[in-house]
Protein backbone atom coordinates (compact mmCIF):
# COMPACT_ATOMS: atom_id res chain seq x y z
CA UNK A 1 0.00 0.00 0.00
CA UNK A 2 1.38 3.42 -0.97
CA UNK A 3 1.91 6.27 1.38
CA UNK A 4 -0.86 8.78 2.06
CA UNK A 5 -0.58 11.97 0.01
CA UNK A 6 -0.08 15.25 1.83
CA UNK A 7 -2.29 16.92 -0.78
CA UNK A 8 -6.09 16.65 -0.57
CA UNK A 9 -7.89 14.64 -3.24
CA UNK A 10 -9.76 17.69 -4.53
CA UNK A 11 -6.53 19.67 -4.97
CA UNK A 12 -4.94 16.81 -6.94
CA UNK A 13 -7.97 16.54 -9.22
CA UNK A 14 -8.09 20.29 -9.87
CA UNK A 15 -4.34 20.44 -10.61
CA UNK A 16 -4.60 17.53 -13.06
CA UNK A 17 -7.70 19.07 -14.65
CA UNK A 18 -5.74 22.29 -15.31
CA UNK A 19 -3.33 20.27 -17.43
CA UNK A 20 -5.95 18.21 -19.25
CA UNK A 21 -8.65 20.87 -19.70
CA UNK A 22 -6.58 24.04 -19.74
CA UNK A 23 -4.20 23.02 -22.49
CA UNK A 24 -1.17 23.95 -20.40
CA UNK A 25 1.94 21.82 -19.94
CA UNK A 26 2.61 19.74 -16.86
CA UNK A 27 5.80 21.65 -15.99
CA UNK A 28 4.08 25.02 -16.34
CA UNK A 29 1.15 24.07 -14.06
CA UNK A 30 3.51 22.37 -11.56
CA UNK A 31 5.69 25.49 -11.39
CA UNK A 32 2.63 27.68 -10.78
CA UNK A 33 1.42 25.43 -7.95
CA UNK A 34 4.93 24.89 -6.51
CA UNK A 35 4.80 21.11 -7.13
CA UNK A 36 7.24 18.59 -8.50
CA UNK A 37 6.32 18.07 -12.15
CA UNK A 38 6.55 14.24 -11.83
CA UNK A 39 4.03 14.31 -8.99
CA UNK A 40 1.62 16.29 -11.15
CA UNK A 41 2.30 13.96 -14.09
CA UNK A 42 1.19 11.01 -11.91
CA UNK A 43 -2.01 12.84 -10.94
CA UNK A 44 -2.73 13.58 -14.61
CA UNK A 45 -2.27 9.89 -15.50
CA UNK A 46 -4.74 8.88 -12.76
CA UNK A 47 -7.32 11.41 -13.93
CA UNK A 48 -6.90 10.29 -17.57
CA UNK A 49 -7.47 6.67 -16.55
CA UNK A 50 -10.57 7.60 -14.56
CA UNK A 51 -12.01 9.57 -17.44
CA UNK A 52 -11.29 6.77 -19.91
CA UNK A 53 -12.97 4.11 -17.75
CA UNK A 54 -16.58 3.40 -18.64
CA UNK A 55 -18.92 4.68 -15.95
CA UNK A 56 -16.43 7.18 -14.60
CA UNK A 57 -14.27 6.87 -11.52
CA UNK A 58 -14.87 4.15 -8.97
CA UNK A 59 -15.56 5.41 -5.47
CA UNK A 60 -13.88 4.03 -2.35
CA UNK A 61 -17.13 2.30 -1.35
CA UNK A 62 -17.36 0.64 -4.76
CA UNK A 63 -13.71 -0.48 -4.54
CA UNK A 64 -14.38 -1.98 -1.09
CA UNK A 65 -17.49 -3.73 -2.41
CA UNK A 66 -15.54 -5.12 -5.38
CA UNK A 67 -12.81 -6.40 -3.07
CA UNK A 68 -15.41 -8.04 -0.80
CA UNK A 69 -17.15 -9.67 -3.77
CA UNK A 70 -13.85 -10.91 -5.22
CA UNK A 71 -13.00 -12.53 -1.87
CA UNK A 72 -16.46 -14.16 -1.78
CA UNK A 73 -16.09 -15.48 -5.33
CA UNK A 74 -12.69 -16.94 -4.47
CA UNK A 75 -14.19 -18.58 -1.36
CA UNK A 76 -17.07 -20.08 -3.36
CA UNK A 77 -14.71 -21.37 -6.03
CA UNK A 78 -12.63 -23.07 -3.35
CA UNK A 79 -15.75 -24.61 -1.79
CA UNK A 80 -16.80 -25.89 -5.21
CA UNK A 81 -13.36 -27.39 -5.71
CA UNK A 82 -13.63 -29.15 -2.33
CA UNK A 83 -17.09 -30.52 -3.10
CA UNK A 84 -16.05 -31.79 -6.52
CA UNK A 85 -13.13 -33.82 -5.11
CA UNK A 86 -13.87 -37.54 -4.95
CA UNK A 87 -14.17 -38.77 -1.38
CA UNK A 88 -14.27 -42.53 -2.03
CA UNK A 89 -16.88 -45.02 -3.11
CA UNK A 90 -20.41 -43.77 -2.72
CA UNK A 91 -23.17 -45.83 -1.19
CA UNK A 92 -26.14 -46.94 -3.27
CA UNK A 93 -28.06 -43.71 -2.59
CA UNK A 94 -25.07 -41.53 -3.57
CA UNK A 95 -24.24 -40.66 0.04
CA UNK A 96 -20.75 -40.88 1.49
CA UNK A 97 -20.30 -42.54 4.88
CA UNK A 98 -19.19 -40.36 7.80
CA UNK A 99 -15.94 -42.33 8.06
CA UNK A 100 -15.09 -41.57 4.43
CA UNK A 101 -15.91 -37.90 4.97
CA UNK A 102 -13.70 -37.77 8.07
CA UNK A 103 -10.87 -39.52 6.20
CA UNK A 104 -11.22 -36.90 3.46
CA UNK A 105 -10.99 -34.10 6.06
CA UNK A 106 -7.95 -35.70 7.69
CA UNK A 107 -6.19 -35.97 4.34
CA UNK A 108 -6.96 -32.42 3.16
CA UNK A 109 -6.97 -30.43 6.40
CA UNK A 110 -3.56 -28.88 5.74
CA UNK A 111 -4.57 -27.72 2.26
CA UNK A 112 -7.99 -26.28 3.10
CA UNK A 113 -8.19 -25.98 6.88
CA UNK A 114 -10.36 -28.00 9.23
CA UNK A 115 -12.86 -25.20 9.88
CA UNK A 116 -13.57 -24.67 6.17
CA UNK A 117 -13.86 -28.40 5.43
CA UNK A 118 -16.36 -28.91 8.25
CA UNK A 119 -18.45 -25.96 7.13
CA UNK A 120 -18.45 -26.99 3.46
CA UNK A 121 -19.05 -30.70 4.08
CA UNK A 122 -21.64 -30.13 6.80
CA UNK A 123 -20.12 -32.25 9.56
CA UNK A 124 -19.36 -31.28 13.14
CA UNK A 125 -15.81 -30.74 14.30
CA UNK A 126 -16.57 -32.65 17.50
CA UNK A 127 -17.56 -35.76 15.55
CA UNK A 128 -14.39 -35.48 13.45
CA UNK A 129 -12.12 -35.17 16.48
CA UNK A 130 -13.93 -38.10 18.15
CA UNK A 131 -13.24 -40.11 15.00
CA UNK A 132 -9.56 -39.10 15.14
CA UNK A 133 -9.38 -40.06 18.86
CA UNK A 134 -10.76 -43.53 17.99
CA UNK A 135 -7.91 -43.96 15.54
CA UNK A 136 -9.97 -43.27 12.46
CA UNK A 137 -12.14 -46.36 12.71
CA UNK A 138 -15.90 -46.63 12.47
CA UNK A 139 -18.04 -45.89 15.51
CA UNK A 140 -20.17 -48.50 17.22
CA UNK A 141 -23.26 -47.01 15.57
CA UNK A 142 -21.64 -47.31 12.13
CA UNK A 143 -20.71 -50.92 12.84
CA UNK A 144 -24.21 -51.73 14.07
CA UNK A 145 -25.67 -50.16 10.94
CA UNK A 146 -23.34 -52.21 8.72
CA UNK A 147 -24.03 -55.59 10.40
CA UNK A 148 -27.67 -56.02 9.20
CA UNK A 149 -26.54 -55.36 5.65
CA UNK A 150 -23.94 -58.11 5.86
CA UNK A 151 -26.38 -60.64 7.33
CA UNK A 152 -28.95 -60.03 4.63
CA UNK A 153 -26.36 -60.53 1.92
CA UNK A 154 -25.19 -63.89 3.27
CA UNK A 155 -27.49 -66.94 3.07
CA UNK A 156 -27.60 -69.36 5.94
CA UNK A 157 -27.30 -68.93 9.68
CA UNK A 158 -25.24 -66.19 11.21
CA UNK A 159 -22.50 -66.82 13.72
CA UNK A 160 -23.98 -67.87 17.00
CA UNK A 161 -27.35 -68.93 15.55
CA UNK A 162 -28.25 -72.60 15.91
CA UNK A 163 -28.27 -74.59 12.74
CA UNK A 164 -31.54 -76.17 11.67
CA UNK A 165 -31.56 -79.85 12.48
CA UNK A 166 -32.14 -82.30 9.66
CA UNK A 167 -34.13 -84.75 11.62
Amino acid sequence: MGRVSKYPEEFRRQAAARVLDGGRGVRDVARGLDLNHETLRNWVAVLRAERAAPGGPVSADERAELARLRRRVAELELERKILRRPRSSRQGDGAVSPGETFAFIAADKTAYGVRRLHRVLGVSKTAFYDWVARGGGPSEAELAEAVPHRRAARPGPSIGEPMASAG
